[in-house]
């Protein structure tokens, strides 16, 4: 009975240091995972990258327009559609709109609601789109690979003229 108590006392202690190595290893997975907050203080920041206020106080009204002489804005025309009746969210002028891609990745187009011109995001496919309505800087971030060897790049781009610019890679 002796040794079965023993055995016992030390499968329950080794489980219990299983579940604490786990507890740790998530917590650390965890804390790998970008956050919005880990993006306002390093360059570039959406306040380096301020809407230029040409008129304060105005405001758009969406048009509900879509301009889908583009085969891929045309394959999207219903997501582009509903966007386009809601009021700007980026850049002041822009309606941005995700979608899923089938995992857990999105895409992306942002719609000038002043003419219902479709600008594509630059890149395919992220995990996630972080912007502010009142600047041109968008952050797309992607997590590569699986979750034991996953790692995490992000990009900055810089609308200007309806053109995105790269400002950096993370």
């Amino acid at each position: 009975m002796r040794n079965f108590k023993s055995a016992f006392i030390v499968v329950l202690l080794g489980t219990c240091a299983v579940i604490a190595g786990f507890a740790i290893a998530g917590k650390a997975h965890a804390d790998n995972i970008p956050q919005f907050n880990d993006y306002t203080d390093v360059d570039p920041s959406f306040e380096d990258y301020q809407y230029p206020d040409e008129c304060p106080g105005c405001a758009i009204k969406p048009t509900g327009k879509v301009d889908l002489s583009d085969s891929r804005a045309y394959q999207y025309r219903t997501r582009l559609k509903e966007a386009a009746r809601q009021p700007p969210n980026f850049d002041v002028v822009y309606r941005l709109v995700t979608w899923g891609c089938g995992t857990s990745c999105v895409r992306g187009a942002i719609i000038d609601e002043r003419n219902g011109h479709v600008i594509w995001l630059p890149e395919t496919a992220y995990s996630n789109v972080i912007y502010m309505i009142d600047s041109t800087l968008i952050m797309l971030q992607l997590s590569v690979g699986d979750d034991d060897r996953s790692h995490n790049t992000t990009s900055f781009w810089h609308l200007e003229k309806g053109i995105f610019k790269q400002v950096k890679v993370n």
